[in-house]
């Protein structure tokens, strides 16, 4: 299969890593996208038209692919998790923009936890944020704050990735043993995916996700 840019996993795979991790950014074009299909959870061809031209013809595309990825897996296919980073990140958006975005982030999050045991190999506690381990005994003499997500020391090996919200994400799934990141970030995150490739993360777009699956679901039926 001629698959463009080369994922890791794909010399070896005929389908994508399985679960993978919702950035911020997919978190809201995945809300976007799925609130123009409605409950058929398609788009019609007047709405993927506009979605590239109110987007662009890169991230237009990816919204698109995203839908039809919404479609073809429905809530039986491999579920896509979200960690407390995009949680943070979603707080920041304000009025009821905001806090329909955190309902959704709420959904999505009950929902991986309801598919928890078809991945025993994931440790969910790696989507939370990292808290300090002080023991009870201990008599503690000033406020300890949790980590603050996306934070990098300059000597880190993550300080290679510019963007905070992209460090944490990948730090989330190394913790839980997510082995892909889906983005829609195509300027940041995802030009920056052969950087992560060393920490055993892939970060995927959702075009070149739904092309392994269509390519799958092809050859299955030949």
């Amino acid at each position: 299969m001629d698959l463009s840019p080369d994922y890791p996993s794909q010399r070896f795979s005929r389908t994508p890593p399985a679960p993978m991790l919702l950035d911020t950014c997919a978190v809201q074009h995945l809300d976007t996208v799925l609130t123009l299909c409605g409950d058929g959870r398609q788009l019609d061809e007047e709405c993927a038209r506009n979605l590239v031209a109110r987007y662009g013809p890169d991230l237009g595309a990816e919204l698109v692919a995203l839908a039809d990825l919404s479609r073809l897996l429905g809530y039986n296919g491999p579920p896509w998790a979200v960690s407390e980073t995009s949680l943070f990140e979603l707080e920041q958006v304000n009025g009821a923009r905001g806090a329909a975005l955190l309902r959704w982030w709420s959904d999505l999050w009950h929902y991986w936890h309801s598919c928890q045991e078809f991945f025993p190999e994931i440790d969910c506690s790696g989507l939370g944020w990292p808290q300090p381990d002080v023991s009870s005994s201990q008599l503690a003499l000033f406020k300890l704050e949790a980590a603050v997500p996306g934070h990098a020391a300059p000597d880190e090996p993550l300080a290679l990735l510019p963007d905070v919200g992209d460090r944490a994400l990948v730090r989330d799934a190394i913790r839980a043993g997510i082995p892909a990141i889906l983005t829609t970030d195509l300027r940041s995150f995802w030009s920056r995916r052969r950087d992560i490739y060393s920490y055993g993360i892939e970060v995927w777009r959702p075009t070149d996700v739904l092309r392994v699956y269509q390519a799958e679901i092809a050859g299955t039926a030949a």
